[in-house]
């Protein structure tokens, strides 16, 4: 397991993750305040996604799918004849 990316907001790290579980990937998040918190507070606590290294490619395409913020083109209803 390696890092896949990190977070501010567990939130956010959970949903991505959950996305990423559903999708068949081994992602798992890792909160280090769930373990302690930091040294002193030397650093800041850390929210991540860590995977398998030969799942990355899969977890970037999955998530840039759902990040996606392009609007989607506005169809037209059908005519009612």
């Amino acid at each position: 397991m390696a890092i896949f990316r990190t977070y501010s907001k567990s939130e956010q790290a959970c949903t991505d993750a959950a996305l990423l579980c559903e999708m068949g990937l081994d992602a798992v998040v890792v909160e280090d305040r769930a373990y302690g918190g930091n040294i002193l507070g030397a650093t800041s606590a850390s929210i991540r996604i860590e995977l398998p290294e030969e799942q990355f490619a899969e977890a970037t395409r999955l998530l840039a799918g759902s990040e996606s913020t392009t609007p989607r083109p506005q169809t037209e209803p059908a005519p009612v004849p």
